[in-house]
């Protein structure tokens, strides 16, 4: 079989993407998960130290 610019899907535009499994999706669903758990630890980490440095500012 001869692959040519004529014929070949990626050239005539037939070209189709098929994603049978989701895998996108999921892979989009991990992201926005990991970056909702890293703005909550991000917020965790300055509660924390607002609050380490109130203790510290009321000690002395």
């Amino acid at each position: 079989m001869h692959i040519s610019s004529a014929s070949h899907p990626f050239f005539t535009g037939e070209e189709k993407i098929i994603d049978t499994e989701g895998r996108v999706d999921r892979f989009k669903n991990r992201a926005a998960a990991a970056e909702a758990r890293k703005q909550a630890l991000a917020n965790k980490a300055k509660k924390a130290a607002a609050s380490k440095a109130k203790k510290a500012a009321g000690e002395n």
